[in-house]
């Protein structure tokens, strides 16, 4: 979603914007005043003038009759032929249009105005008229003629050393350049301007320029001086009780806090602008702060609520008549409506949008549209007709300026390549769209695209590149979407809710005190009126007096029962709260399932890519045709691998038991196979304690393990058994894991290595070395052992997730002592028996207990 910086309102308004000010504070007197003298004035020049000042004031707060105003004032000048009532009203007449966006029939108006102007030689409205030319060619994006308007302005104001109007020539062509991507030049003028305004003393129009400033500041993403823009220009609006500039500042700061990804903090100043706009009842600055507020809630994936606030935003918009903000709403709307599945509802609202976007030539918004256009392209699976609409966008926000929507168009078409299969053309565009929002520090954008590449160089087999780009997007994500900043923000909403609830409270107390003053008043003319009765008749005196404590009696009864009304009303408030907060709690219930489903969709997504790189049934038969593999992983993706392979006659065979499960094991499970493809297939390693060494060596050096040992212990237990079947030789290396052998005792046995005994058969342990494939505190070279193998020999490999769960009637550890002895109790048993059997045994051993870790369990027969 695109938010909307109130000061970007302010310069829509430009120069003639900062004129009103004071008239804004104090229209309603002035108003009366003009009113009262239009109604008594008796020449046709005077009406005119009146009706065309008239028509001024009510510019801001009433547009419609501004207008009406304005044309009655028209008439009668062309009635009685007042050229200069005519050529104010043309250029009154013009500003409306301006508003309602009409910018051909605007300007026309205008260059009339000019004409009459020159006639009479008025050069400081010639002036004026020029800059609301200028203004028109803003709105239609065409800059370059507006600069040139604005030119002609300035060097009127310097021929006439009207300094005020050469202060808002500078803040104007600033705020272009700004629009126009040149931010230097932009922020050059502004300072101009800037220090023109000190010159005058003008606060004003100080804190105004401060406010431009920071918006320039803030979209080149230099935070810190847009925040010290802001703040300087709010302590000057305070001091001058300017309370719609305090409303732009706080909704400005907000900004900043958005585009930095400081939620919590922005809808605080959102609703403290908001809460301001409200009390002024300024439609257009409520209208704004509702999106703005909107925006935070899409981004915190609560799209309902966000929906809600656009649709507010869009009838006010639609009420004043403001169809840039109209606009914005459509496509909010259409965005939203695209992440709640209803993608033709979207379709609809992003058509209407283009179509009103283009009519009031609004860049911007147009290039909002085709963007949504690509979002429902891709919602239809038409991922080409996507990346068209994202390219063209890409061209509008490349010619706006606009780098920050560059970087995500970018993502976006990245993404729509991985859906086409195209990984090496998603992984060129994501890393442009990542150099991009690393420059301007867009988190959102940087969390986008680490995921797209993560998963990219995952099916390219890239897995170093995978998992640096997965721990990225983690760290990104985490830092934005915690349960935390949730809170933070549902706080600062019901506080400001509070705030509002205690100021309406303090306007009734204000209203029931004067109605108490009223009310004593009228106590001491009847207590006077008592006093003369009772000179004259004690009985009468009696009898008001009975009166006035019944009445006194009834009052307070009265009072009473307004009271338990008032606080019936206040619990049926607060039962309806409860009501919605538990709707929002079932929408917030449903959006968590909703991601739930998203994320376990796409980990049962990385399995069928991590079995693909996983050895097939079909090879392990071949170097191993009697066998079998018992994988379980905890979290549907597992930590643990097996790997097979064949080089120099001698067959390869390793299990691991990598750091963590789930989605961080897999990945390190990944890392571990493209190691040992690498070192063995491709180098043609084949000696196993050397492989473990150089493995070892691969995962420190990936893993970025170099600072203090023992701080940082991902990596694996991994152990290498090397089959020379022609030779009938075994060669082990393990790192933290053993192999055992079970063979009949009428063979020779192996010396050197534990034992346990089970009527034919005994069980050897050959073990590996006490340290991980990791940074370690022992780091000596891994133990080669070589012993002699025989025909009806069992080999075993696993990772230590069998052993260690939990079960049984004592609800403990199964331990290896049981583990060893299930294995030599079946091992007469065809393999895919003995697999079978370890099945049944685990499932018995673990009852209703939860899995602590993946499990795996190697077997081959010689």
């Amino acid at each position: 979603m695109y938010c909307l910086k109130l000061s970007i309102t302010a310069i829509i308004c430009f120069t003639f914007n900062f004129n009103i000010t004071e008239a804004f504070c104090q229209n309603s007197t002035k108003l009366d005043s003009l009113l009262f003298s239009l109604e008594n004035a008796t020449h046709d020049t005077m009406r005119i003038d009146l009706m065309n000042e008239i028509s001024e004031s009510y510019r801001k707060e009433n547009s419609q009759k501004a207008e009406d105003y304005a044309l009655k004032a028209m008439q009668l000048s062309e009635k009685i032929g007042y050229q200069r009532g005519l050529a104010d009203s043309y250029k009154l007449i013009g500003t409306q249009l301006i508003h309602k966006s009409d910018y051909s029939k605007a300007t026309e108006y205008l260059e009339k105005s000019i004409g009459i102007y020159k006639e009479l030689g008025i050069y400081l409205e010639i002036s004026v008229c020029y800059r609301r030319i200028g203004l028109t060619h803003v709105y239609q994006s065409n800059f370059s003629t507006a600069i040139e308007y604005y030119n002609k302005a300035l060097i009127i104001d310097e021929q006439l050393d009207n300094m005020k109007g050469v202060a808002d020539c500078f803040n104007d062509m600033g705020v272009i350049y700004n629009y126009m991507g040149d931010h230097t030049k932009s922020i050059e003028y502004q300072q101009k301007s800037l220090e023109v305004c000190k010159q005058l003393n003008d606060k004003q129009a100080i804190s105004s320029r401060l406010i431009n400033l920071g918006a320039s500041y803030d979209d080149q993403s230099d935070y810190t001086r847009a925040i010290e823009c802001y703040m300087e220009a709010l302590n000057i609006k305070v001091e001058l009780n300017d309370k719609r500039g305090i409303s732009m500042c706080y909704n400005n700061i907000g900004e900043v806090c958005n585009d930095k990804g400081d939620y919590a903090l922005a809808i605080g100043y959102y609703e403290k602008s908001l809460s301001i706009d409200t009390e002024l009842d300024d439609k257009e600055g409520i209208s704004i702060s509702l999106i703005n507020i909107g925006n935070i809630h899409s981004k915190q994936q609560s799209v309902n609520t966000a929906l809600e606030y656009y649709e507010k935003s869009l009838k006010i918009a639609e009420q004043i008549g403001n169809k840039r903000i109209v606009t914005n709403n459509l496509n909010n709307i259409g965005e939203s409506l695209i992440a709640l599945g209803e993608v033709q509802k979207a379709k609809v609202t992003f058509g209407q949008s283009i179509k009103l976007s283009t009519e009031i030539a609004e860049k911007s918004e147009v290039t909002r549209s085709i963007v949504g256009m690509g979002e429902v392209f891709m919602s239809l699976h038409n991922y080409l007709g996507a990346i068209g609409e994202y390219k063209k966008a890409s061209e509008l926000h490349k010619e706006l300026g606009e780098k920050g929507k560059m970087a995500t168009d970018a993502i976006k078409i990245g993404n729509a390549w991985m859906a086409l299969g195209n990984s090496s053309k998603a992984i060129e565009s994501c890393l442009e769209g990542l150099k991009i929002a690393q420059e301007t520090g867009s988190k959102e954008n940087v969390r986008m695209a680490s995921e797209i590449l993560s998963i990219a160089y995952a099916q390219q087999n890239q897995f170093q590149k995978a998992y640096q780009y997965s721990v990225i997007f983690k760290q990104v994500h985490d830092s934005i979407f915690t349960i935390e900043s949730k809170k933070q923000i549902n706080l600062v909403e019901n506080r400001f809710e509070i705030e509002r609830n205690k100021q309406e409270i303090e306007l009734q107390n204000t209203k029931l005190e004067k109605q108490e003053v009223e009310i004593k008043q009228q106590q001491i003319k009847q207590n006077a009126l008592v006093g003369v009765v009772v000179g004259m008749i004690l009985v009468a005196v009696l009898i008001i007096i009975g009166y006035l404590r019944i009445k006194k009696a009834k009052s307070i009864i009265s009072h009473q029962m307004i009271q338990i009304e008032e606080t019936n009303e206040e619990l049926k408030q607060i039962n309806e709260e409860l009501k919605v907060t538990l709707e929002d709690n079932t929408i917030q219930k449903r959006q968590i399932e909703k991601k739930n489903k998203e994320i376990t969709d796409s980990i049962n997504y990385a399995t069928y890519i991590q079995k693909a790189i996983l050895p097939n049934e079909e090879k392990l038969k071949k170097l191993l045709p009697k066998h079998f593999v018992f994988s379980k992983p905890k979290n549907i993706i597992s930590g643990d691998f097996y790997w097979t392979t064949e080089i120099k006659q001698q067959t390869i065979l390793a299990v691991a038991d990598c750091t963590g499960h789930g989605v961080p094991g897999a990945f390190m499970s990944m890392l571990g196979i493209s190691l040992l493809n690498e070192i063995i297939n491709k180098e043609g390693v084949s000696s196993v304690d050397e492989v473990l060494k150089r493995v070892r060596t691969e995962v420190i050096k990936a893993l970025n393990q170099e600072s203090k040992i023992g701080e940082q212990r991902e990596g694996m237990d991994l152990g290498i058994c090397s089959l020379d079947f022609n030779a009938m030789k075994l060669q082990f290396a393990g790192a933290n894991t053993p192999l055992y052998i079970i063979r009949h005792n009428d063979i020779e046995p192996i010396e050197g290595t534990d034992r346990i005994n089970l009527q034919d058969y005994s069980l050897y342990e050959i073990k590996g070395d006490k340290m991980p494939v990791a940074l370690y505190g022992k780091m000596g070279n891994f133990r080669k052992t070589e012993i002699k193998i025989f025909k009806g020999d069992s080999l075993y490999m696993f990772s230590d997730g069998f052993a260690d769960q939990f079960g049984g009637v004592e609800k403990k550890r199964l331990q290896y002592r049981p583990f060893k002895e299930l294995l030599l109790a079946n091992c007469e048993k065809p393999m895919e028996k003995q697999k079978a059997v370890l099945q049944e045994a685990f499932k018995s051993w673990q009852q209703d207990y939860e899995q602590i870790d993946d499990v795996l369990v190697m077997g081959a027969l010689i």
